[in-house]
C-alpha cells in the first residue's frame, strides 16, 4: 500500500513558510500542521489555566511531531510547517520517511526581507510578541541549516511572490503521491 504524502515546508523565520503552506493546502488538499500555531495554542490554553504556562520548546516540538505522525497513521496527507533547522528535523525524519512519502519545500529569501517580515508580524499582531522572547528585529538574520537528508526538495524564492510559481510548487508536491 502506498504511503501518504507529507510535505515539509521549512525555512528561516520570516521566509514565508506559513503563507506558502496554507496556499499549498488550498491547491492540493490536506491539513496544515504548524509548529507556531501549536505553540500559540499551548500558550492560549495556559492563559485559561488548563495547562502550565511557558511550555518547553521540546514539548511543543513533541506535540507537533505527534500530530503529524497521528495524521499519517490515519493515512491523511499532511503539510507540516516549521522553521526547524536540520538538527531538530534530523532525529525525527527517519520515522517520518518510514511512514510517508516525504517532500521538502524550502522557503528562502534574503535575511533583510525575513527580518522585515518578522518585525511587521510583531507590529501587526501584538499577541505574537508574548510568544517570542527575542527582539523581532533579529529574527531571520542568523544562519539557517536546512534539512540535510537526501529527500526530494524544491527551493522556493519567496522574496516577491513565489519562484517557481504556485503551479510548479503544486506539481512538485503532488509528485509525492506517485
Amino acid at each position: 500500500m502506498a504511503r501518504p504524502p507529507l510535505t515539509l515546508v521549512t525555512g528561516r523565520p520570516g521566509s514565508g513558510k506559513t503563507t506558502l503552506a496554507r496556499l499549498i493546502a488550498e491547491l492540493v488538499g490536506g491539513p496544515v500542521v504548524s509548529r507556531d500555531a501549536i505553540m500559540e495554542g499551548h500558550r492560549w490554553a495556559a492563559e485559561h489555566g488548563s495547562i502550565l504556562a511557558d511550555p518547553p520548546a521540546l514539548h511543543v516540538n513533541d506535540v507537533f511531531f505527534a500530530t503529524v505522525e497521528a495524521l499519517l497513521a490515519l493515512r491523511v496527507a499532511v503539510i507540516a510547517e516549521a522553521a526547524f533547522q536540520d538538527k531538530v528535523w534530523a532525529p525525527r525524519l527517519a520515522r517520518l520517511v518510514e511512514v510517508a512519502d516525504v517532500r521538502v519545500v524550502l522557503c528562502q529569501c534574503d535575511p533583510e526581507t525575513a527580518r522585515l517580515r518578522c518585525v511587521a508580524r510583531f507590529e501587526s499582531h501584538p499577541d505574537v510578541r508574548r510568544y517570542h522572547e527575542a527582539d523581532a528585529s533579529v529574527f531571520g538574520t542568523g544562519p539557517f541549516e536546512p534539512i540535510a537528508r537526501d529527500l526530494p526538495t524544491l527551493v522556493v524564492d519567496t522574496s516577491e511572490g513565489y519562484a517557481p510559481g504556485l503551479p510548479e510548487i503544486a506539481a512538485f508536491v503532488r509528485g509525492a503521491r506517485a
